[in-house]
């Protein structure tokens, strides 16, 4: 197995936070059309303390198969 993964961040406010995260793996590298990779931009908007609302774009880059883009619209209200 092979794999690598890096993230990127950047705060322009108190209340986003924008990332970048690319991952690559290879569950077999010995045999083809295991690996594949992933592009994500996600921003998360924090309006108040405990309350997170999340936008994520991901592209999925498979070895095998055709490509695939994916959204998150996520939230997490806690108390």
């Amino acid at each position: 197995m092979r794999g690598i993964y890096g993230e990127a961040d950047f705060r322009p406010g108190r209340t986003w936070l924008v990332r970048a995260k690319y991952d690559f793996v290879d569950l077999d590298h010995k045999q083809a059309g295991l690996a594949q990779e992933r592009y994500t931009i996600e921003s998360t908007w924090t309006p108040v303390p405990f309350a997170d609302i999340m936008l994520s774009l991901r592209r999925v880059v498979p070895e095998d198969a055709i490509d695939e883009n994916q959204v998150l619209l996520q939230w997490h209200f806690y108390y």
